[in-house]
């Protein structure tokens, strides 16, 4: 019997392995700084997307205007792409239900890897793997160094800020540059 919220224990993990750096990458919004999510007002939010290699290090973390439009992400992809000079094997993306977000930087990762990697082969080296995002081990738990680490999440400090009526004059700036 199907019950809403029942859990059926822990999920099964395993190590995570790797030939070496840059075979995989996992990309991923985050999307608890945005309007949403914080829920400090209308227009208050920060949409982040980032992207880690699979064996720990975290390559790409940035400020977008929105995280959960396709061709946002189809632009971090190829400056990502661009700034660090290489493409990775094949990367993770996260599986969306009647969504184009994640098509376009997966057609743009199959399309750089047919150019420049041809001899890769799709079957034994996929270039796009979807996973649901409790599935995207790698990159969700990136969002949490700064609490384990600093003892404070980012979350806490911007709501601290927002109290003392700093982040107001950011947003206020940011949203002058972006709008």
């Amino acid at each position: 019997m199907r019950r809403p919220g029942r859990r059926t224990g822990p999920k099964k993990r395993s190590a995570l392995d790797a030939i070496g750096i840059f075979q995989e990458i996992h990309v991923d919004g985050h999307e608890k700084l945005g309007e949403k999510g914080l829920k400090m007002g209308a227009g208050i939010g920060i949409d982040v997307y980032g992207a880690r290699d699979h064996v720990g290090k975290i390559l790409w973390l940035i400020v977008v205007p929105n995280a959960r439009l396709s061709d946002t992400i189809g632009h971090v992809f190829l400056d990502m792409v661009s700034e660090l000079g290489w493409l990775a094997a094949f990367q993770t993306t996260l599986r969306y239900v009647n969504s184009a977000l994640g098509v376009n930087d997966s057609l743009i990762h199959l399309a750089n890897r047919q150019e420049f990697a041809p001899r890769l082969s799709v079957v034994e080296w996929p270039p796009t793997v979807s996973v649901k995002s409790t599935s995207n081990i790698s990159i969700e738990s990136a969002w949490s160094y700064d609490r384990n680490f600093n003892g404070r999440s980012l979350r806490e400090i911007l709501e601290d800020d927002f109290r003392s009526k700093l982040i107001i004059y950011v947003l206020l700036a940011l949203g002058h540059c972006l709008g």
